[in-house]
């Protein structure tokens, strides 16, 4: 995350190793990043809820550890330098929202739409900011949602360009992608010449295992 600007992730009190309640860790307190590269003077902003329960055995390897960090909530928002929101992944299963599925904002071409997605990963936040210009460029990258319990995958083309609505088409995704109560299909996002991308070598990985 180094590569897309000055960060550091803020945990809540006993956060590092408090087991049995819910947790919270932000980037910059909440703050979020300035980026630099061709996004220089937009804002990313990520939040997580997880908690840290034992590891199961008959699904994870316990060599590894014996305890896990689950995610129960999670934030990644991006904005123009005017602060405008140009989109958002969110997933808030216990908020008020009748959103409580996994979910993606595109502002500038539905600002009231929450269309459905897999689970998504700081990682796949991150990707898509340096898809939009933000950070050093390295090496072409083309990145698709992981499958995650069974949902049908959501694929993301990372291209860049100015930051507009016309160059992030939304189309359908599979049919038997999950619907919000008001009937929304689930989307991917797509470029139809998407233009080259190139993504910064970051020292390390953020985690050691998807999100479960």
């Amino acid at each position: 995350m180094a590569c897309l600007g000055t960060g550091k992730i803020v945990v809540s009190p006993g956060g590092r190793a408090t087991t049995a309640k819910t947790h919270l860790w932000s980037l910059n307190g909440g703050d979020g990043l300035v980026l630099r590269g061709d996004a220089a003077g937009c804002r990313f902003l990520a939040s997580m809820h997880y908690r840290i329960i034992p590891t199961d055995p008959e699904k994870y390897d316990v060599q590894e550890g014996r305890w896990r960090v689950t995610t129960s909530a999670y934030l990644y928002e991006f904005r123009t330098p005017d602060n405008a929101k140009l989109w958002a992944m969110h997933w808030h299963p216990a908020g008020r929202s009748h959103a409580t599925f996994p979910h993606l904002h595109l502002y500038t071409v539905r600002p009231d739409g929450h269309f459905p997605t897999p689970r998504q990963s700081l990682e796949s936040a991150v990707h898509l900011c340096i898809g939009m210009g933000g950070g050093a460029a390295e090496r072409p990258v083309v990145h698709r949602a992981r499958r995650v319990r069974g949902d049908s995958p959501a694929v993301l083309v990372l291209v860049r360009g100015p930051l507009t609505a016309d160059r992030w088409p939304v189309t359908p995704g599979p049919a038997a992608a999950r619907q919000d109560a008001g009937g929304q299909p689930g989307v991917h996002l797509a470029s139809p010449q998407p233009a080259p991308l190139r993504l910064c070598r970051a020292g390390g990985r953020v985690g050691r295992r998807p999100i479960p």
